[in-house]
């Protein structure tokens, strides 16, 4: 989790956000000249004008493998500026700690939004993040394109798959994690047979989604995110190989399409 509060102190923070904390997580609070930034757990590393949180890969698909060094992040930041991280894949975010502004890989997993009672806390908890202009499928042409070719490809690219996750959540409303007729919370989560943190969502109305911007949208901004965090909690990390670079670039077809026809 992180977590920031403009104009706020540490303690204001931590009293705003503390309900939300998991337990015996260890946690990092600290204030800044624009206010104050909370982050939890172990998966982060802060240097000099950065933090970052997450799980980066190597690969653009954002699937689960080795995974990239924080440090290396940190170190494209430095060097290019909060762009870099239009160039991360998985589930991650950069914290700038200058500015108190935050960057999100383009699978947007781990993009903070506002409260929707206090919109001077931002945290990766919120039900809706904004849209990202960098990660937003661009309308093209292209012939012979199919979607179900498309999801043909996302599926050569996934790992070995193990069981079925659930992540449902009796405290939250089961409307926001069902898309069409599909609960994505029950029916579109499995972990890898190899690795006992990562689990990924590849839902079965994919096709469905994709080839719709409003679905598209929903998921990226809300439903995804809501399901990182519920994966979070359990001590598991998210993975969405369908909302990363190789994916978002062939979106943009279908759109096309689907405006002409």
């Amino acid at each position: 989790m992180l977590a920031t509060g403009l104009g706020l102190s540490s303690a204001e923070l931590v009293s705003r956000v503390a309900h939300e904390i998991i337990a015996d997580a260890p946690v990092r609070v600290r204030t800044r000249p624009w206010g104050s930034y909370l982050v939890t757990g172990s998966d982060w590393h802060e240097h000099g004008t950065w933090l970052v949180h997450g799980h980066p890969t190597r690969g653009p698909w954002g699937v689960p493998d080795e995974g990239l060094p924080l440090e290396s992040i940190i170190a494209e930041l430095e060097r290019w500026g909060h762009h870099a991280m239009s160039m991360c894949a998985g589930p991650v975010v950069a914290l700038d700690l200058r500015s108190g502004e935050t960057h999100s890989g383009l699978s947007r997993l781990l993009a903070l939004g506002p409260r929707v009672d206090d919109h001077t806390v931002r945290t990766t908890t919120t039900t809706i993040r904004p849209a990202s202009p960098a990660s937003q499928p661009v309308p093209d042409t292209a012939p012979g394109f199919r979607l179900s070719r498309l999801v043909s490809e996302i599926e050569r690219q996934l790992p070995s798959r193990g069981a079925t996750l659930g992540l449902g959540d009796s405290t939250d409303d089961a409307a926001i994690v069902t898309v069409g007729k599909h609960n994505w919370a029950t029916s579109a989560i499995w972990t890898m047979s190899d690795c006992s943190r990562a689990v990924i969502l590849h839902p079965q109305n994919l096709e469905q989604v994709l080839g719709s911007p409003e679905l598209f949208r929903r998921v990226q901004q809300s439903i995804a995110p809501v399901l990182a965090w519920r994966a979070e909690r359990i001590g598991r990390v998210l993975y969405a190989p369908f909302l990363e670079r190789p994916v978002l670039d062939q979106i943009g077809f279908a759109l096309d399409m689907e405006a002409t026809t």
